[in-house]
């Protein structure tokens, strides 16, 4: 893999996260040459997402990645549902083991990003260049030219992949109109977490809703929500962590991995690109956390807009790139609308929310038997 910037390139791709990855692993595994930069100086060595579905698996297999994606992976168990009082309200299996893959899989987004960046390191026609930004582009109907670390460069399709701030999306214009929760919510990995069981498992206390989830690095994912005039930075103080986890597990300074305090969105782009310049994950659709499609939306975004960008910078007519959008957003819109229903639905605030919870959950378990 060359780590310099080429002056000429079939495809050029923003965002080295796993959206980005992705895209680059197919078009290059399909034989044309691929530019991928990030912003940032190095890889984040952060765990961001951390729940893979069957589909996603079965998309870095193809770009023949599927050994090294098992080693790194631990099949999901399932969602449990538990009510203020520690009832179990609901219950979701793991499912049948279709097509090769488990339907949930846990895993480290750092070593995910790293079986795809070794993926890349397969072909002499893949570049990877960190600490590199995209300044601007023009487009022409030969091609894009696009300004990367002030080296000009002519490619035949870009795929912007480089997040919720995604400065391609200001670029065309395009607006990403829907809303943040109002609430914020803690994020925290911790390290050596007793309770090892490989299921997720939402806490639906109106008080103070809250999400449990396995790691595959002996740990254990947190999420509690902010209430009404908490602050992130008294949040973040570590005696508040220790006694939003005291009920829970005792917490020491070398168990936190990560503590963040995130806003979850819901947000979908009108227009997800024109000509040879296209969205795709997180510049494209933004999704709250509680259906775990986040990152599986943007691979499914990856595999659709990466066949046709090397078809297009094959001499394809760069009008089948306009497909992507047709058969991508509706889907990723739907799968945002879930996510929002299902944590109002889970993660109630409020004794009316919670009763109509406890019914919605019973009529659903009803209904299966």
């Amino acid at each position: 893999m060359r780590q310099d910037i080429p002056k000429s390139v079939d495809v050029l791709i923003v965002g080295a996260g796993p959206t980005g990855l992705v895209a680059a692993n197919h078009i290059a595994y399909a034989g044309k040459s691929v530019l991928i930069v990030d912003r940032n100086p190095a890889p984040l060595n952060l765990p961001r997402a951390i729940s893979i579905d069957d589909e996603g698996c079965r998309t870095i297999a193809a770009a023949g990645l599927a050994e090294p994606l098992r080693a790194i992976l631990r099949a999901g168990a399932g969602s449990r549902y538990v009510d203020e009082n520690g009832g179990i309200v609901g219950e979701v299996g793991p499912g049948p083991v279709e097509y090769g893959w488990p339907r949930r899989n846990n895993f480290h987004q750092p070593e995910l990003e790293r079986v795809l960046r070794a993926g890349l390191e397969r072909f002499s026609h893949a570049t990877l260049v960190y600490g590199a930004e995209m300044t601007g582009f023009h487009q022409s109907p030969g091609g894009v030219t696009a300004m990367v670390a002030g080296v000009p460069v002519q490619v035949a399709v870009m795929i912007a992949a480089e997040g919720a701030r995604s400065q391609t999306r200001d670029a065309l214009g395009i607006d990403m109109p829907g809303e943040a929760y109002p609430q914020d919510w803690i994020v925290m990995d911790l390290h050596r977490d007793a309770d090892q069981e490989p299921v997720s498992k939402f806490f639906c206390d109106p008080a103070r809703p809250w999400v449990s989830i396995p790691t595959t690095f002996g740990g254990r994912r947190y999420e509690f929500m902010l209430l009404p005039g908490e602050t992130a930075d008294e949040m973040l103080k570590f005696d508040t962590l220790q006694r939003l986890l005291a009920p829970i597990r005792p917490l020491a300074p070398e168990d936190i991995m990560r503590a963040v305090v995130y806003r979850f969105e819901a947000r979908i782009a009108e227009r997800w690109g024109e000509g040879r310049v296209w969205l795709a994950g997180d510049a494209a659709h933004l999704t709250p956390p509680f259906a775990g499609q986040g990152m599986n939306s943007g691979i499914r975004d990856a595999h659709n807009l990466a066949w046709k960008a090397v078809l297009v910078a094959g001499g394809a007519d760069p009008a089948i790139l306009e497909s992507y959008q047709a058969e991508r957003r509706a889907p990723a819109k739907a799968m945002v609308q879930l996510a929002v229903a299902m944590g109002e639905v889970v993660m109630p605030v409020g004794q009316g929310k919670a009763l109509f919870r406890d019914c919605l959950l019973y009529t659903s378990d009803a209904a299966d038997e």
